[in-house]
C-alpha cells in the first residue's frame, strides 16, 4: 500500500507568473484507517483553496446529515451514475459518513451508483412513453384525445429515456435535426437521453428546501441539460432558453 500527498496543485495551475514549481507527490500516511486493514482500493482526501473555488465552502449548501450528502453526491459526482435504456449499474456498496461542525455523525448508504432521478424523487409521475402510447391507441379508436385516463391526471412531471437509435429511427418523440456526419457521431457514441418535464419550476425548490432541507435556492435538481460520461454526471446543469 502507498500513500502520496499532492500539495499546491491549485496553486500551481493559478500561477502565472510562473513562480510556483510544478507540484509531486510526496509519500504520506494512510489518509483513512479502514483502508489500512484491506490490500485493494483507493483513499482519497481533498482539500479545496484558493480564490476561484465556486463553492468557496461546502455551507453552500446548508447540508450537514450524511444522507443530504448522499443524495448532492448522486448528482454532482460518479456516485449518482447515469444508467439508462437497460444499462445496469454495478453493485457497489457505497458507505458515507458525515462529521458536522458540531461533532455529531451520521452514515447514509447506496447499493448501487445511482443518479438521483427526478421522477423517482418528486412525487406522482408517469412514463411519457405510456401516455404516448395511450394517446395512439385512443386515436386509432377515433375516441376524444382530451379525456385524459386517471393515471395520467394530477402529476407532479412526465418522464421518458431513449437511445440515439430511438431518436434517429423516429422512435421517439424527439426529432433529430443531425446532419449525417451527427447522426454517425450518435450511433458510434451510443447517445442515451432521458428527459423529466415537471408541471412547475416549484419542484425543485420544494424537494431542496422541504423534502431535503437544504439552504435555501440550492435547488440541487433543476431545469435545464446535464451531461453524463461514461455514465459519471459532468458538473451542474446548464440552462438553456
Amino acid at each position: 500500500m502507498y500513500g502520496g500527498i499532492f500539495l499546491n496543485g491549485r496553486d500551481w495551475l493559478e500561477d502565472t507568473a510562473g513562480v510556483v514549481g510544478r507540484p509531486k507527490v510526496e509519500k504520506g500516511g494512510v489518509s483513512h484507517q479502514p483502508f489500512a486493514a484491506v490490500d485493494k482500493g483507493a483513499s482519497m482526501t481533498l482539500k479545496l483553496v484558493g480564490n476561484n473555488i465556486r463553492p468557496k465552502d461546502l455551507q453552500h449548501f446548508g447540508a450537514t446529515t450524511a444522507e443530504q450528502w448522499m443524495c448532492i453526491l448522486r448528482v454532482h459526482t460518479p456516485v449518482g451514475g447515469v444508467y439508462l435504456c437497460g444499462d445496469n449499474a454495478q453493485t457497489i456498496r457505497i458507505s458515507l459518513d458525515v462529521i458536522d461542525q458540531a461533532g455529531a455523525k451520521t452514515q447514509a448508504v447506496l447499493d448501487k451508483p445511482r443518479y438521483l432521478y427526478p421522477h423517482e424523487v418528486l412525487g406522482k409521475t408517469a412514463d411519457l412513453r405510456e401516455f404516448l402510447k395511450d394517446q395512439e391507441a385512443t386515436a386509432a379508436k377515433g375516441q376524444d384525445l382530451t379525456r385524459i385516463p386517471p393515471r395520467f391526471t394530477g402529476l407532479n412531471g412526465l418522464w421518458g429515456e431513449w437511445t440515439g437509435e430511438d431518436v434517429l429511427k423516429d422512435r421517439s418523440p424527439i426529432k433529430s435535426s443531425l446532419n449525417a456526419q451527427e447522426e454517425a457521431m450518435v450511433a458510434d457514441l451510443g447517445l442515451k437521453i432521458y428527459v423529466f418535464m415537471g408541471f412547475s419550476t416549484d419542484l425543485w425548490d420544494h424537494y431542496s428546501d422541504e423534502i431535503l432541507k437544504l439552504g435555501k435556492g440550492s435547488r440541487i435538481l433543476r431545469g435545464g441539460l446535464q451531461q453524463a460520461t461514461k455514465h459519471m454526471p459532468q458538473g451542474n446543469r446548464k440552462r438553456r432558453t
